[in-house]
């Protein structure tokens, strides 16, 4: 997702990312949050495993950080290991 991909976004839609950081250019999210064209992001990973302190989505109010868990399901959870 870039510039243009969020330019033809319906406006108030929500951004829900739980595969890879790279597919999602950070800046250009950060700049259509501003402009609330996107009512928020759901993020399960960032660009970079460590985020920087100073990136935006982190302290964004319309943004949504989980630390790739999304994927996780109660079975795999639960699922006990081989001999165990």
């Amino acid at each position: 997702m870039n510039a243009d991909a969020f330019a033809h976004t319906k406006r108030g839609a929500l951004l829900i990312n739980t595969a890879r950081g790279a597919l999602v250019d950070e800046p250009a999210l950060t700049a259509t949050l501003r402009e609330e064209d996107l009512s928020g992001a759901n993020l399960d990973t960032l660009s970079s495993e460590l985020p920087r302190l100073d990136n935006p989505l982190l302290k964004a109010p319309n943004v949504i950080l989980t630390s790739r868990v999304a994927g996780q399901t109660s079975g795999s959870i639960e699922r006990k290991p081989p001999g165990g």
